[in-house]
């Protein structure tokens, strides 16, 4: 599915100022990797482990690996001068594209990374439509990689990350919507990751992330993705927060999101590890009854 030509993309490989596309086709990826470009395996460590299916000198970077380790709190980015250093070793350039794949069946972990490096002003980050399944598929086995340091120099750009003061604002203003990319059964009120309370915020709508991919993780036809955003009400220029347990899938469905043209969508990363840790009068959920763990 080539929706972004290689013309589209190689000025991003010579160094020039380009914002680039938020997804692209793995034949796209695979052109861009041969010409220089980093590529994270963003899968998560055990999803990675279980796999014979690798692809060497490829960075290894996840959401375990880069969020806090544990705690309501999970969610939230941690400091940026922590950033900095973690995502220098791991040699994340500065002026070079990257893309990020990630397994079929994970949480999104590879939007994740590109919504991060968004947030960290990354200008030249993209998720590969189906992942690293489709990478190899694409014929990339080897990634070549540099020894020395990444020179990325992170600052925060809050065009793309909600924080829970935000959401609290933007609960009742009847412009923004909220989703929710959780399973129905998280939506309707079930804690199966040690949420402290259960259930979705005021108003949210729910739309679980794999409703946008196939069988093999690949993006469903543009048109059937706008068909059914348009059925939710939701606008391409009006305010958009997605949220999940973590963060992780709601932060795929952001890149989906702004792949598809909305461009005020943000991913609250504390989501409801954080929300379900506060109070229930200043941090709402509403649960079904009977809808248990």
């Amino acid at each position: 599915m080539h929706w972004f030509t290689l013309a589209f993309l190689l000025p991003l490989v010579s160094g020039t100022a380009h914002a680039g596309a938020w997804i692209v086709d793995a034949k796209t990826a695979a052109q861009l990797v041969h010409r220089g470009a980093q590529l994270i395996d963003a899968r998560s460590a055990d999803l990675k482990a279980k796999s014979k299916k690798q692809i060497a000198n490829a960075i290894a970077a996840s959401f375990d690996t880069l969020a806090p380790k544990s705690g309501p709190y999970r969610g939230r980015l941690r400091s940026v001068p922590w950033l900095k250093k973690k995502l220098s070793a791991l040699g994340v350039g500065r002026g070079q594209i990257v893309v990020a794949g990630d397994a079929k069946r994970g949480w999104g972990e590879a939007g994740w990374i590109v919504w991060l490096l968004r947030s960290l002003g990354h200008s030249k980050v993209a998720m590969v439509d189906g992942g690293i399944n489709a990478l190899l598929r694409a014929g990339v086995r080897r990634v070549r990689r540099s020894a020395a340091p990444g020179n990325f120099l992170p600052r925060l750009d809050r065009r793309y990350l909600a924080r829970a003061m935000e959401v609290k604002r933007r609960l009742r203003d009847g412009v923004t919507s909220l989703i929710d990319t959780r399973q129905a059964r998280e939506y309707r009120g079930a804690t199966p990751f040690g949420e402290r309370r259960g259930g979705h915020l005021p108003g949210a709508k729910h739309l679980h992330f794999r409703r946008f991919i196939d069988n093999d993780g690949i993006l469903l036809k543009r048109s059937k993705l706008n068909a059914t955003l348009s059925k939710m009400g939701l606008k391409k220029r009006s305010p958009i927060i997605a949220y999940c347990t973590g963060g992780v899938r709601s932060a795929w469905l952001v890149v989906a999101l702004k792949h598809l043209g909305f461009s005020s969508a943000k991913n609250y990363a504390g989501s409801t590890w954080e929300w379900s840790a506060g109070k229930a009068a200043a941090f709402p959920l509403v649960a079904e009854p009977g809808s248990g763990r």
